[in-house]
């Protein structure tokens, strides 16, 4: 009974077991059937949400193309300004060299510059020299002027006596023709002849032999003569000394020449100086007469003011 009972509670616990295993596979089952209409839940909400995100994803394709359509004119536009950047900068590059070159030329302009300024302060101090150099010319010509308003009233004066002498020079010609005393020494024809050269210089007086060799004897006669020969060129006080004997022997009627005559001399003008001429050829017509009158007229126009 004992086994019986140990065999029946065996099967009860067998049993029992099964029952427990069947309820433990229901209770799964129905788990398994419950998860499952989650699962299909969640995933129909999934479904859903990847429905809106295919067409948000549609929207953000959409967009991105016309964000790409908006690039690609942007990068166009990009390229675009890129060129004209560097036209802009060629432009500009050669801008730059262009006003370098100007910079450069600006330099040398402006070191041309301060050397016109220091050449420009040369001159000007030069022309300041000069004018004050014109200054003393200006007034060395005044004192010039001066002199020359005194030179031509001594020039006026000077033509005045050339006149005079011009006077005497006619008168000596008249004497010439017979009308005064003779000359002391005469050509075969008649005709005078002078017995020296008178050579008139800038300060001095020289007498020099004008007769002709057959006139020796006489001429050897003559006080005074070889006085003046012998002095060369003279000043004219020594001049005066020793032409006073050969003309009181002329005038000297007891002479070799057996009459009161006259010496006649030959001018030779040396000077270019008016009043010299003029101061000597009165020294010398104090003793002598002249024989080239018609030379020494044609002188005294030439140099006459």
């Amino acid at each position: 009974m004992d086994d019986q009972g140990s065999g029946g509670s065996n099967v009860v616990e067998s049993t029992m077991t099964e029952l427990i295993v069947l309820l433990l596979a229901i209770s799964f089952l129905f788990g398994a059937l419950y998860l499952s209409d989650q699962e299909n839940m969640e995933l129909a909400e999934l479904r859903g949400k990847l429905w809106v995100a295919d067409d948000q994803l549609d929207k953000q394709r959409e967009e991105l193309g016309e964000a790409q359509d908006k690039l690609t004119r942007r990068e166009q536009e990009v390229a675009e300004s890129r060129e004209l950047l560097n036209e802009q900068r060629q432009k500009l590059s050669k801008a730059v060299d262009k006003l370098g070159a100007q910079d450069r030329a600006l330099a040398n302009a402006r070191d041309d510059l301060g050397e016109t300024s220091r050449r420009f302060d040369e001159q000007n101090q030069e022309l300041g020299k000069t004018r004050k150099r014109l200054q003393e010319q200006e007034g060395r010509l005044a004192r010039a002027r001066n002199r020359l308003n005194n030179q031509g009233q001594e020039l006026v004066t000077t033509r005045r006596r050339l006149v005079a002498t011009g006077q005497a020079l006619d008168e000596a010609k008249r004497k010439l023709r017979g009308e005064g005393a003779p000359s002391c020494l005469a050509t075969d024809s008649g005709h005078i002849q002078p017995l020296l050269e008178i050579r008139i210089g800038d300060a001095r007086i020289e007498a020099v032999q004008a007769w002709p060799g057959h006139f020796d004897t006489v001429v050897g006669k003559i006080r005074g003569l070889p006085a003046l020969l012998r002095g060369g060129r003279l000043t004219d006080r020594k001049f005066e000394t020793l032409a006073g004997p050969i003309y009181t022997y002329g005038t000297d009627a007891s002479n070799i020449f057996r009459q009161s005559c006259r010496f006649f001399v030959k001018f030779s003008i040396r000077t270019e100086r008016p009043e010299r001429f003029l101061a000597a050829s009165n020294l010398v017509t104090q003793f002598f007469l002249i024989a080239n009158s018609a030379e020494v007229r044609s002188w005294v126009r030439a140099h006459s003011p």
